[in-house]
């Protein structure tokens, strides 16, 4: 546990440290750019020449911190619309309703023939799997999501990370050949990407440290 611990505190100061270069980068950019375009002449030209590779070197580092996700914002906002069109989600209010009120195996029934219609929607096995948490049978959890996971044609939403989560809690290093191939799917998100790979690293650095 103290690898995994020690392997994320490593991961945070690297990230701020990339921050530290780029807000280095861009103030001598200003300074040196600005000023030396204000200076004019040849010291000017000078400045300018200073600050041209702190300009390109700001560029590289911006693009190495935020290109993933700019990418996934753009990807999501021309994509993720049209796909909800296509599968519309199925109305989950009556059976979320059955398990509140305890009537389990109704709702249980619902779900089922849900599924049945909706194999590929992520929010139908995710209340499926909420059921059988709510009555303690842990097989059923884990076939919910084994059954879910083995459709080609899943559909994009949080729920499939929280699933790949909760099964990695039931099964521990057992899940990592499925999180493994999950998290390189491009339905996934840049931050649900990141959570599936620290979990990854988590269960595998466990495995480590057992060996």
């Amino acid at each position: 546990m103290a690898g995994i611990y020690w392997s994320h505190v490593l991961e945070k100061i690297c990230m701020a440290l990339w921050y530290v270069l780029l807000i280095f980068c861009v103030w001598v950019m200003i300074r040196f750019g600005l000023g030396g375009f204000l200076e004019g002449g040849l010291s000017g030209v000078g400045s300018f020449l200073i600050a041209l590779p702190f300009g390109v070197l700001a560029g590289l580092v911006g693009w190495r911190l935020f290109a993933p996700a700019l990418a996934d914002g753009i990807t999501h906002l021309l994509f993720g619309g049209s796909e909800k069109l296509k599968a519309p989600p199925p109305l989950l209010s009556p059976c979320a309703g059955m398990i509140a009120a305890g009537r389990l195996e109704e709702a249980r029934e619902a779900l089922l023939e849900l599924r049945r219609q909706y194999p590929n929607s992520p929010e139908v096995a995710e209340l499926l799997f909420q059921l059988f948490e709510s009555s303690g049978d842990r097989e059923g959890q884990i076939a919910t999501i084994e059954t879910y996971f083995q459709t080609s044609d899943r559909q994009p939403g949080a729920a499939n990370v929280m699933l790949l989560l909760a099964y990695a809690d039931l099964v521990g290093k057992g899940a990592v050949p499925l999180l493994r191939s999950e998290s390189g799917r491009s339905i996934y998100r840049a931050v649900e990407k990141r959570e599936l790979q620290n979990r990854l690293r988590a269960l595998t650095g466990n495995e480590k440290s057992s060996a």
